[in-house]
């Protein structure tokens, strides 16, 4: 009965979510879709909560690959536009400070560069124009659109990519990490946001991810598609600036845990180190830290009677459903994350038995939860209120 008591508490605590976006997904990343500028353009944009700048394509941009949207974002010919400073071609009447901290006053421009872990990376200027968060995933949405999200948003106009970045579906990338640039801090400096912090803060987001889509809701979670109660794990704000960094307490590989006896302290302590544990909206894949590479490797094999592999391997119906399903518990003890194998595990096209493992025990300091780790989950990104929120549900 305490039990079940807490459980409700618990779930009383967690706002309903009134305003919520659709996601498209696309080769495991997921997108959603904005407005800029009068006449306004639809841009693609990945969601990371990985990173804090976003930024998207602009004209001119002669080497920035082909994207989803049909044209490009270009402030010159955008009637509310502002650069931060004066470019040929706007009026003098311009700010004149850069807004982000990391850009760079060079002459007549605010310029800043985002580099990946994976080796992408972009250059950009910094432009101010109105952003409109859209409710649909096509051109007649924009009017419906309005009343929900519009802002003066301060973002990175791309000039330059590399890597990935050419090659992807998406026109660019909304980060979300916290920080007082973000979009989400700029809905809640607007007031749109504002709520009562008690239940949730105005600048908390929730995602709920599936391999074709999903949900990202604002100021609260989508408690309709919850299966159980939202409970919620502890943030380590004290390694990570803005980063949704949790305290791993232990890892289970199916029925078996790594890290429940006094030999494995030094595992619990390889997923604190470096930025910790993160959960990363912008990564496909999972990758755990390569201190427990020997242990998983055992208990994989013990569960499963084959060898542990990140290449592409054969399974039978029947080695399918040995596959165990990994769990990792968070502080404060009683929050965890399941992965089963259909999430972690990417079936060959067409239909065959060849499937290819997308779980990685070679991250050399802590470790990084992507999208398949997430799948499956309301998740509630709180960084005020310094939790995670976590419910299995139907997304």
């Amino acid at each position: 009965m305490i039990r079940l008591l807490l459980l409700f508490r618990v779930a009383d605590a967690v706002r309903n979510a009134t305003v919520r976006w659709p996601l498209s997904a696309h080769t495991g990343t997921h997108h959603i879709q904005l407005w800029v500028g009068q006449p306004p353009v639809l841009q693609t944009l990945i969601l990371d909560t990985g990173s804090r700048l976003s930024a998207w394509v602009c004209e001119p941009c002669p080497h920035c690959g082909q994207h989803q949207s049909a044209r490009y974002y270009d402030p010159l010919q955008s009637s509310t536009s502002s650069v931060t400073l004066k470019v040929h071609g706007f009026s003098d009447n311009n700010t004149t400070t850069c807004q982000f901290p990391v850009s760079v006053r060079e002459q007549s421009q605010c310029l800043l560069q985002q580099h990946y872990t994976e080796g992408s990376r972009w250059s950009a200027y910094e432009v101010t124009d109105l952003v409109t968060l859209s409710v649909g995933h096509d051109e007649d949405d924009y009017e419906a659109s309005l009343p929900y999200s519009t802002v003066a948003f301060t973002f990175g106009c791309q000039t330059k990519l590399t890597g990935l970045f050419t090659k992807q579906l998406a026109d660019g990338i909304l980060g979300l990490e916290y920080s007082e640039f973000s979009f989400l801090s700029t809905l809640r400096d607007h007031g749109i946001l504002s709520l009562n912090e008690a239940e949730t803060s105005p600048d908390a987001f929730s995602l709920c991810l599936t391999p074709t889509g999903g949900w990202m809701a604002l100021s609260g979670a989508l408690l309709e598609k919850h299966q159980t109660p939202m409970l919620h794990a502890t943030l380590n704000r004290q390694t990570t600036k803005g980063m949704y960094s949790v305290i791993v307490q232990a890892i289970w590989v199916g029925t078996l845990c790594l890290t429940c006896d006094e030999t494995t302290d030094e595992f619990i302590q390889a997923f604190a180190t470096g930025r910790g544990t993160i959960l990363d909206s912008g990564t496909t894949d999972t990758f755990l830290p390569q201190a427990l590479a020997d242990a998983f490797q055992e208990a994989w094999e013990e569960q499963t009677g084959r060898q542990f592999t990140e290449r592409t391997g054969s399974y039978t119906e029947r080695e399918w459903k040995r596959l165990p399903v990994l769990t990792l518990v968070f502080e404060p003890g009683h929050v965890n994350i399941t992965i089963p194998p259909e999430h972690y595990m990417e079936r060959k096209a067409g239909g065959t038995n060849i499937w290819s493992n997308r779980i990685y025990v070679d991250e050399p300091e802590g470790a990084v939860l992507g999208i398949n780790a997430m799948m499956g989950h309301d998740i509630l990104f709180d960084w005020k209120r310094g939790t995670i929120g976590i419910a299995p549900a139907q997304c």
